[in-house]
Formats: C-alpha cells, structure tokens, sequence
C-alpha cells in the first residue's frame, strides 16, 4: 500500500512538473512572439523616421525654392511692368500713325 501511494505520488508530481514545464514553454512562447512583435514595430517606427527625415529635407528643399522664385519674380517684375508700359506706349504711337495716315488730306 505504501509502495502504492508513493508510486501515485511520483506520478502526480511528474503530471505538475509536466503541467508546469508547458506552462513555462508556453510563457517563453508568448515572450518570443512579443519580442519579434516588438522588433517588427521598432523596425516600422525606424523606417517612419526615415520618410520623416527625408520629408522634412523635402520640406526644406521646397522652401529655399519658393525663396528662390518668390526672389526672381521681385527682381522680374519691374521689367516686366517696363515692358508693358513699352509695349502700350508702341501701340499708342503706331495708332498714332495711323490715324495720322488716315486724317492727312492727299494732294
């Protein structure tokens, strides 16, 4: 009888211990899943700083230009208003012409 209850004993122990050692497999399971989890997102939050970085010299990038064109259109734009002025005055001195052309009596 004693053998008996020592025998069951045993087994009962290895039953906990068996229990027990797939409980601890099953932990480091789920530590693993989360740590390869965790690299992925690291990996994603890495990359996300890089199209950050790269917008923001984007960003930098597309401000020297307007800079650049906002300058340009300053400097141009006085010749520009020149030109038309030219221009208008061109077209009042040819209408000029021709009206000059057309009110002279021909003799």
């Amino acid at each position: 009888m004693e053998a008996e209850r020592s025998r069951k004993e045993w087994q009962d122990f290895r039953t906990d211990n068996k229990r027990h050692f797939e409980r601890i497999k099953d932990a480091f399971g789920l530590l693993n899943e989360a740590q390869s989890r965790t690299s992925k997102q690291v990996m994603n939050v890495a990359g996300e700083v890089g199209a950050l970085t790269r917008l923001k010299e984007s960003v930098v990038h597309n401000g020297q230009v307007i800079s650049e064109v906002r300058q340009a259109y300053v400097e141009i734009l006085p010749k520009l208003q020149d030109m038309y002025v030219l221009e208008r005055k061109r077209e009042a001195i040819a209408a000029v012409h021709r009206l000059g052309c057309v009110d002279t009596p021909r003799m």
